[in-house]
């Protein structure tokens, strides 16, 4: 098959999804080019905390991710696979740090939003805006962030949070269930590669990157999962 699409269902498994909402689950693993960070950051000059996609960390001026979409979460049909780049931008508003038996947990409050956009193309695959996702890490210091971190959101915590899609997932309502989280790993300094330093109130000292994964779902309106599974169907017969 062409353009990196991969598997979906059969006539038998369409019908028997199209009377339900089933949730869709969405992710990626890593980037798929490696060749530099998938988010990167740093201070503001309203010594807030800023999040970003790691573009201009990349050779190519992109992070390209395999962006993969299961219509049905844990139901028998598979999954399709969408060559995206990921662009994100977002900003704190809020932060707190507490100390439980001597490990620092520190929290910020996000607002902002990402999209995924399809490689081929441009065509916008998936975006999502959110005014409070919470950022944490933990740490031995105060003044330092760990090596790992996560940003999360929900609708029951964040009602600005608001998912939509793209041609490439037939325009499903996703406006119901929304949820996400982005997984950081070696979180670290852009410059000498250490843990990266914070201020008293919170603000990084530096710029920093970071690897990450991804998961989010939603439940999307049952006539429109029927119809986006049945025209799924269709478009990957006919690029075989």
């Amino acid at each position: 098959m062409r353009s990196g699409y991969r598997s979906l269902f059969g006539s038998g498994v369409i019908l028997a999804i199209a009377g339900a909402a089933q949730a869709s689950t969405f992710s990626f693993a890593a980037d798929s080019n490696f060749d530099g960070p998938i988010l990167q950051g740093g201070p503001t000059t309203s010594n807030t905390s800023l999040i970003r996609d790691g573009s201009s960390q990349n050779s190519d001026g992109a992070v390209q991710v395999n962006f993969t979409w299961d219509p049905d979460g844990d139901g028998p049909g598979g999954s399709v696979v969408i060559p995206s780049r990921l662009e994100l931008l977002a900003s704190s508003t809020l932060y707190s740090k507490t100390n439980v038996a001597g490990i620092w947990i520190h929290t910020y409050t996000f607002q902002g939003s990402y999209e995924f956009r399809q490689q081929s193309d441009n065509v916008l695959v998936m975006a999502v805006q959110f005014g409070s996702a919470v950022w944490t890490s933990v740490s031995a210091s105060e003044f330092t962030w760990g090596s790992t971190a996560t940003l999360q959101s929900s609708e029951q915590i964040d009602g600005s949070i608001a998912f939509a899609s793209g041609a490439p997932l037939g325009f499903i309502d996703l406006s119901s269930s929304e949820n996400f989280a982005f997984t950081l790993t070696d979180l670290r300094s852009l410059n000498g590669g250490g843990l990266v330093e914070i201020e008293s109130d919170g603000t990084p000292r530096s710029l920093w990157k970071a690897e990450a994964s991804w998961s989010a779902q939603a439940v999307p309106a049952p006539g429109a999962m029927a119809l986006t599974l049945i025209a799924g169907s269709l478009v990957l017969r006919r690029k075989r």
